[in-house]
């Protein structure tokens, strides 16, 4: 049995909205938003309009609910798609996508150093506004993967290993997030991460964790919301005002 979806949103209760935003700055003064129904906005600011930009879909399904990045006037997203390749072999492939304000055209799958799945912990970040970096936490390991990427080009992306940690020697091996929030120091090489206590939900902590076993729990403070979880945001230091 075969059923066809196409156009299934057509036919949904005009007064229900399925509107799942996903908004990242870029260098300037636009934002794009994008609808799971592949329907893609740019915001400016300075006309305070809308632009709807046609003829631009996304390869595969984008994870809109992880966290964006925007690095050098680009946006990134995680995406997954699912293939069957020749002999009937069927597999979920992991990929990033990005959103290219300079064509405003969604970008060709970029390649991982991994592939993931639901259950796994895989976050992006930036460093300095010059690299992506990666945070993955298989499932059936205890060890935690910082990846950053070396080259970065509109068709291609390639990685490096920038750390590696046995994770089950911390107290909190396992994040209770499966997209944390977090940032590295290349100079010290170390990566931060942002999470819940799992036993006192409304407390917001940072764990610092390097080579050689090195780890330091940090009190960010408390939350109302015990389902909220916190956020960075990286900020390169300038002269521009807020």
């Amino acid at each position: 049995m075969s059923v066809n979806l196409h156009g299934i949103q057509n036919n949904v209760d005009p007064s229900i909205e399925f509107k799942c935003k996903l908004i990242s700055l870029d260098d300037s003064d636009r934002i794009v938003d994008f609808h799971p129904v592949y329907e893609t906005e740019i915001y400016n600011f300075h006309s305070d309009s809308w632009k709807n930009i046609v003829d631009s879909t996304p390869e595969g399904d984008m994870q809109y609910f992880k966290q964006g990045v925007s690095l050098k006037g680009n946006t990134y997203w995680f995406a997954r798609k699912y293939v069957i390749y020749e002999g009937g072999q069927e597999a979920w492939v992991s990929f990033l996508i990005c959103f290219d304000f300079t064509t405003e055209r969604f970008g060709p799958r970029l390649t991982l150093p991994f592939d993931y799945s639901t259950k796994e912990s895989v976050s992006l970040s930036s460093a300095r506004e010059e690299q992506l970096v990666l945070l993955y936490q298989p499932w059936f390991t205890m060890r935690m993967e910082i990846w950053v990427s070396n080259k970065i080009e509109l068709n291609a992306v390639s990685w490096i290993k920038f750390l590696e940690v046995n994770m089950i020697t911390f107290p909190h091996y396992r994040f209770s997030f499966h997209h944390v929030s977090f940032f590295i120091d290349k100079k010290n090489k170390v990566v931060v991460v942002l999470d819940k206590d799992k036993e006192t939900r409304s407390r917001n902590l940072g764990y610092f964790i390097g080579e050689d076993g090195y780890f330091k729990e940090v009190e960010l403070g408390g939350s109302r919301d015990r389902n909220g979880y916190p956020f960075v945001f990286s900020y390169v230091p300038s002269s521009v005002q807020f």
